[in-house]
């Protein structure tokens, strides 16, 4: 009986933890209000790559998930190199190129007209309006 009290109360301690995790510089500073916290003054944050097929697929995921962020690398159908989140029925562009070459019907059309976004097929990376 003398065991028991210690041990349950050493699972309660454990069980009602709060849990924040930092990456990077200084892991002892954590800002209170952030759950995930990354540090770094020489590095960059990377998110997933994936290549997407059309804003109303979910592919490459098995389903649209709410608040998912990936960073795009094909150029097919209705989805051009770049940011897009999930709003939970389909990918939706982040930046505003992407936002305007999504608006039309063939974007890879657009894409080297004076005038609009054009895209550096070697970097993927898109530029405009061209002079």
């Amino acid at each position: 009986m003398k065991h028991r009290i210690p041990i349950i109360a050493l699972l309660m301690i454990s069980i009602s933890g709060y849990a924040q995790i930092k990456v990077g510089n200084n892991p002892t500073n954590i800002n209170p209000n952030a759950m995930l916290e990354i540090e770094t003054s020489d590095k960059g944050f990377l998110l997933p790559r994936v290549a997407l097929t059309a804003t109303n697929d979910a592919a490459p995921l098995s389903a649209h998930v709410a608040g998912m962020v990936v960073y795009n690398t094909a150029n097919t159908d209705d989805v051009i190199a770049g940011f897009y989140y999930n709003d939970g029925s389909k990918w939706v562009p982040i930046s505003k190129a992407n936002s305007v070459l999504n608006g039309l019907a063939n974007p890879s059309s657009a894409l080297g007209r004076d005038g609009d976004f054009y895209l550096n097929t070697s970097t993927n990376q898109i530029f405009g309006p061209k002079a």
